[in-house]
């Protein structure tokens, strides 16, 4: 068995395989109960935060890379038997006196990024460089929290607003180290991050929320980016289905998808629908010149079966098998429920762009509120409701300014245009995968950035972050990965 270790000088490296780990774990178990009856319950984590901050430097992109799944796998929604796990995750951490507002998945990755950077040793394949414009993004959150400040906002507000493109930067610059992991492993973890959250939205569904046993609002069933982290993996599996050989690998890919449409579908999530739609179309628009029988033939069938579908469920406005007509139906003929939804976004979008007239140039800065010409009901639960809109494409703006909108539109459009690249470059006969999904999903985020939340909280932003990252660590060349069949 080969022993993994941690280099603690060059030559020189300390074995840490399982049986070390075991022990590690023992110990760590028994200086939990001693801490706690000496200082407190809060001591309890001390010997947890020693096995973090020992497999963060004994192996760096391994413990990255758990972090960053963790992120998509772990529901934020407290409704169930994940509740426990969810507060510690998303939560502040209990009994912590902390400088700024932060959650242990935030400084978990923190973390990664120190012991990243410390690590020993770098990759002898160099990445692909970044572009200018990439590369002024901090400079431009920077300006904007420069200029809220000086125009007299709160900088605790500015801070809270912000995390999720700041923690998104973090999760960049922690992929782009990690570009060590290989594709393959960030597949994986991609796919049984997606698998777990998926079990958890359907168990939740069929075990609390259908049967009663929650009194939580259906508003706060499910976290809202969890359904576009179901709509991304319905279209993994779909692509999957393109590139698998073998029985038992079609059947595995097909109950991955099921459960990823299944578990989307009960979140009750218009939004992610409609994203998915999105991305789906994307995906058909790449792939018709590679595929255009299959792609025809699935186009007639959804026109024909959707058409159906339609006919049946267009009165139908409860249970998950509704839920795709009842995001079409939102569009023209909204119930009270959605049509409550629409008319909020609409009156906030109207303020936002009153305000946006009014600064056109530097937009109101970080820390500072959107002009409310337009009257807004209060939303208790939600402190940053006046900082904060639905619509982040034009969040962006009022953040950064004019140019600091045109800087983190225009990464993301390079991004795509290199997803696009290392896809046009494959061989005809080949499909591949890794740029096909991470085009689809950079356009999915910029489709939910108009209707709902998406670069405001760091479980939202920092998978959009890893996929900026990878988009611009794909070459010209494919990848290992994408050229095996």
């Amino acid at each position: 068995m080969r022993a993994e270790g941690l280099a603690v000088f060059p030559g020189m490296r300390l074995p840490v395989g399982a049986p070390l780990l075991a022990a590690a774990s023992i110990l760590a178990a028994f200086g939990s109960a001693v801490a706690v009856l000496a200082i407190g319950p809060t001591a309890a984590l001390l010997p947890f935060v020693a096995l973090l901050l020992g497999w963060a430097l004994a192996e760096p992109r391994s413990f990255a890379l758990a972090v960053l799944a963790a992120g998509v796998g772990i529901d934020a929604a407290e409704v169930d038997f994940t509740s426990p796990l969810a507060r510690s995750l998303w939560n502040a951490p209990a009994g912590i006196a902390l400088p700024l507002k932060t959650n242990l998945f935030e400084l978990l990755l923190l973390l990664a990024l120190a012991s990243l950077s410390l690590r020993v040793g770098r990759h002898a394949r160099p990445s692909p460089g970044l572009p200018l414009i990439a590369r002024a993004t901090p400079f431009v959150l920077l300006a904007g929290f420069v200029y809220g400040l000086h125009q007299g906002g709160s900088a605790g507000i500015a801070y809270n607003e912000a995390r999720g493109l700041l923690f998104a930067l973090v999760a960049f610059v922690v992929t782009r180290e990690c570009r060590g992991w290989g594709e393959r492993a960030a597949v994986r973890a991609a796919f049984a991050a997606t698998s777990l959250l998926g079990a958890v939205a359907v168990v939740r569904y069929l075990f609390y929320l259908q049967n009663g046993r929650t009194a939580a609002p259906m508003e706060f069933w499910f976290a809202h980016e969890t359904g576009l982290f179901l709509g991304v993996g319905v279209l993994m599996g779909l692509v999957v289905q393109l590139r698998v050989r073998g029985d038992r690998a079609r059947l595995l890919a097909t109950g991955y998808t099921f459960l990823m449409a299944a578990a989307l579908l009960m979140t009750g999530r218009r939004s992610a629908i409609l994203v998915v739609a999105a991305g789906a179309l994307v995906v058909g628009w790449m792939l018709l010149p590679r595929r255009p029988a299959l792609l025809l033939g699935m186009g007639t069938a959804l026109l024909l079966v959707g058409a159906s579908y339609l006919s049946v469920y267009w009165d139908g406005n409860s249970g998950p098998l509704a839920e795709p007509a009842r995001a079409v139906r939102s569009q023209v003929d909204p119930d009270a429920r959605d049509r409550s939804s629409d008319h909020y976004r609409s009156d906030e979008r109207a303020n936002v762009e009153a305000t946006l007239r009014a600064h056109p140039l530097f937009g109101v800065g970080f820390g500072r509120p959107f002009e409310t010409s337009v009257r807004l009901p209060e939303l208790p639960f939600w402190p940053l409701q006046l900082y904060t809109p639905h619509q982040n494409i034009l969040w962006l703006w009022l953040k950064t300014g004019a140019v600091g909108a045109a800087v983190l539109l225009g990464t993301w459009v390079l991004a795509l245009r290199r997803c696009l690249a290392a896809f046009a470059r494959t061989p005809r006969d080949h499909v591949p995968a890794v740029p096909l999904v991470l085009a689809a999903v950079l356009v999915m985020y910029l489709a939910y950035a108009r209707i709902d939340m998406a670069l405001v909280g760091s479980r939202t932003a920092v998978p959009l972050g890893v996929v900026l990252s990878l988009a611009f660590l794909q070459r010209d060349q494919p990848s290992k990965l994408d050229m095996e069949a």
